[in-house]
């Protein structure tokens, strides 16, 4: 009460349905006469100003399936330094295809070595498949004129936003490097660098406005 800052919030959530959905991906489909959706919940919790765990699920009553869930536990600090802990598991629904199960860790950060230098890093594992899934590694230069990035990324080659499906013997692991070059007030290249980090690393993207 004294400072007004929020420490904790929660909100669960579930759709009604008074008629049947007509409209489908496919004109030739069913309608859809379920009563009702699936059980959506979201937890956060705020100890602190650095210390951040952030929770949600989706909750399925008609099959007492747990569909999704996702834990992720932050730590920041000043402009320059974020940690992220965090675990996912998604069960794709039948509209998807036939798609597999996500059960992963996750682990990424940003931290700044010195004053100039940066350390940046996103490891992504297969708990299902008890392999890595997406591993990227990088370092920035950081001056007051101009600013660096070389960044090394691991990957599956696979379609866009799709889980990776480890029975296909077609699947393989991809590599690339890329170089991010900005000269402060006037503009650079290697843009895809930033988009990565700020998929990859949860909280990147306040760190990135706040330094500019």
């Amino acid at each position: 009460a004294s400072s007004g800052e929020e420490r904790f919030n929660a909100s669960f959530g579930q759709i009604f349905y008074f008629t049947n959905r007509r409209v489908r991906l496919d004109a030739s489909d069913p309608e859809l006469d379920r009563s009702s959706s699936e059980v959506a919940g979201e937890l956060n919790f705020y100890p602190n100003e650095r210390v951040s765990v952030r929770s949600n699920l989706q909750y399925d009553p008609s099959t007492g399936n747990m569909n999704s869930g996702n834990l992720i536990a932050s730590y920041t600090e000043d402009q320059d330094t974020v940690v992220n802990v965090g675990y996912t598991f998604r069960r794709p629904v039948a509209l998807v295809g036939n798609q597999p199960v996500t059960d992963q860790f996750n682990l990424s950060t940003y931290y700044p070595i010195n004053d100039k230098w940066r350390f940046f890093m996103a490891w992504s594992y297969s708990l299902e498949e008890e392999r890595s899934v997406e591993d990227m590694l990088g370092i920035e230069y950081d001056s007051c004129c101009w600013q660096v990035r070389l960044l090394y990324l691991r990957y599956f080659d696979t379609v866009s936003d799709r889980i990776p499906d480890f029975d296909n013997p077609d699947l393989d692991r991809e590599y690339a490097t890329q170089v991010q070059f900005v000269l402060k007030g006037l503009g650079g290249f290697g843009t895809g660098v930033e988009r990565l980090m700020t998929d990859l690393i949860q909280g990147f993207d306040r760190l990135a406005y706040v330094s500019r």
